[in-house]
């Protein structure tokens, strides 16, 4: 009898967990999230009396949408999987992989986090410097945007937004629900290899989550932090390492915006 095989803290890309369902779910989850963000300010502007201008209400406002969209998206891909067994967390936490391992996640997720915000996006940046003038420049106004005019108790609520909500919804929603969507789909429907499906809907999920923050400049990095991301989540089959990467990669821009670097 064969000793039981023993794993490493890494699973193989090919044995990436994936789910039959998610897919329809997430794409209206993403469309939903916007619908009620229109609504958010909606509300707004009626109990305020006047429209919200751009800046930090609409900022905030539309980070509250999105992310109700990408949970409500959640739920229901779970519910609808299979509505006679109720919606428990023990049972969303093993679908998503939503799960963190301290000691092995933490130092692992700020190394993958540093290596996308800094060697990785220089390297998928360079194409564009011959033809994209003061790219330096271009590349932080969304950054500087969002922080624009926000300071003391503002700037520390945007910043636990942006370091600890976005990685913590955005993990769930791409990481969790659209990339297992994709290894399933990859694997159940197109009948792939299981380490040719690993590999496409680790990049597959990378451009969906670059194309969906609408930065043109700014695209080719969020596709590569994004691909890191997937990696970690495909390879580790839990969002906690993914999780960790993007808020140290979130953090960085932050700290550099704050400190007037």
């Amino acid at each position: 009898m064969n000793p039981p095989r023993r794993r490493g803290p890494l699973l193989r890309l090919a044995e990436a967990p994936g789910n039959p369902f998610g897919l329809l779910e997430a794409l209206l989850g993403y469309v939903g999230g916007y619908v009620v963000t229109i609504v958010l300010l909606v509300i707004y502007e009626e109990a305020s009396g006047h429209h919200p201008k751009a800046g930090y209400a609409i900022d905030v406002t539309g980070l509250v949408g999105l992310w109700t969209g990408f949970v409500l998206a959640a739920v229901f891909a779970l519910r609808r999987a299979d509505p006679r067994r109720p919606g428990r967390l023990r049972r969303f936490a093993d679908a998503y992989g939503v799960a963190i391992r301290p000691l092995v996640d933490v130092p692992l997720g700020i190394v993958a986090g540093l290596f996308a915000q800094f060697p990785l996006a220089f390297v998928l940046e360079l194409p564009l410097r011959p033809f994209v003038p003061h790219l330096e420049t271009r590349l932080s106004q969304p950054a500087h945007s969002l922080t624009a005019g926000v300071n003391g108790a503002g700037l520390v609520v945007l910043a636990v937004l942006v370091c600890v909500g976005s990685p913590a919804f955005e993990e769930l929603f791409f990481r969790g629900l659209v990339l297992r969507a994709l290894v399933g789909a990859a694997r159940d429907r197109m009948h792939l290899g299981p380490r040719t499906a690993g590999v496409c809907a680790v990049a597959s999920s990378a451009v969906v989550f670059g194309l969906a923050h609408f930065e043109a400049i700014q695209l080719t990095a969020l596709i590569g932090a994004g691909a890191v991301f997937g990696l970690l989540a495909a390879m580790t089959g839990r969002l906690g390492p993914g999780f960790i990467a993007h808020m140290t990669f979130n953090t960085v821009t932050i700290v550099a915006l704050v400190s007037g670097h």
